[in-house]
């Protein structure tokens, strides 16, 4: 190896064992210096990228979002356009975001397929998080109930199977 291969090596390695050390040091320390009123100047949103993406908090329901193209099955519980926010129910349990529109006319108790994006916050203690937003909202179309339900009548002259009760 030549002589300019080695510094490339060198400097490589200096800047693969600085930059993490810098990243969580200013994490620990938060310097104010680099604070101000909205969280931590641009200089180290832009310069810590990676870092503050793959530290970050996610809502639980982050991944199972990205996996389907941001999709996501939701009931929604309750929707305040005026405060920009949105209430829905997953498996996961009660979650929010931010939405701010009337959600193409979903009313409360309706399940919906919401397309949801994420922005990537620093708050003033330097914490990441991941701010979720509706972007979209598709209704579901009324769905038949379910045919084996006891409550769904069977048409006119359509034998059913014999209860159980009838054979003894």
């Amino acid at each position: 190896m030549n002589l300019v291969s080695h510094k490339v090596t060198l400097a490589a390695l200096v800047l693969a064992v600085i930059y993490p050390i810098t990243y969580f040091g200013t994490k620990f320390a938060q310097p104010w210096c680099l604070n101000s009123n909205d969280g931590p100047g641009a200089f180290y949103r832009r310069v810590f990228y990676p870092f503050r993406y793959a530290d970050a908090s996610r809502p639980c329901w982050y991944w199972r979002c990205i996996l389907r193209g941001h999709w996501l099955t939701a009931k929604i519980i309750w929707n305040n356009p005026g405060d920009g926010k949105v209430r829905f129910e997953l498996p996961e349990g009660e979650s929010g975001a931010e939405s701010g529109w009337d959600l193409n006319g979903a009313r409360e108790g309706e399940v919906v397929e919401m397309k949801c994006s994420f922005r990537l916050e620093t708050w003033d203690d330097f914490t990441d998080h991941f701010i979720p937003g509706v972007d979209d909202v598709k209704r579901k179309p009324n769905q038949l109930p379910d045919p084996t339900s006891p409550s769904v009548t069977p048409p006119a002259g359509a034998r059913g199977a014999p209860s159980v009760g009838a054979d003894h």
